[in-house]
Formats: C-alpha cells, sequence, structure tokens
C-alpha cells in the first residue's frame, strides 16, 4: 500500500469540508421546516420532508464516500 500524497490530503480535506457544510446547510433547512409553528410557512406533509430529508442525507453520504475512494485510487502514487 502506497502513501497518500499531499494533493490527495488536500482534495480529502476539501470534500470533508465541503459534506460538512452541507450537513449544516441541510440540517438548518429541516430544522427551518419541521418548526412550522414557530416560523410559518412550513411544509404540509412532514413525513414525506422527513423521508425526503434521509434519502438526502444518504445520498450525500454515498457520493461523499465515492469522491474520497476515487481520490484515493486515483491519486496514490
Amino acid at each position: 500500500m502506497g502513501r497518500v500524497n499531499k494533493k490527495s490530503k488536500i482534495i480529502l480535506f476539501l470534500i470533508f469540508f465541503l459534506e460538512i457544510g452541507f450537513l449544516i446547510r441541510a440540517f438548518i433547512i429541516y430544522s427551518f421546516y419541521n418548526n412550522d409553528e414557530t416560523y410559518g410557512d412550513g411544509v404540509s406533509n412532514l413525513s414525506k420532508y422527513n423521508h425526503d430529508f434521509y434519502l438526502t442525507i444518504s445520498i450525500s453520504f454515498v457520493v461523499t464516500a465515492l469522491l474520497i475512494l476515487g481520490c484515493i485510487l486515483f491519486q496514490k502514487k
């Protein structure tokens, strides 16, 4: 097994940073729609929105894992 070079480490850090930013953004939007009584115009069918939220987070984790795997495989020397 080879070592991960500096360029790959930077790419991996960037992927992690973007993923964390996406998750924070998704949670803020989820909280906004989930707290209809606090903010007003929320989602009328909250169970469908919960399903869509969890599906979005799951897809995000899969895409991030594939990006990290691709980065490690293609950048390794």
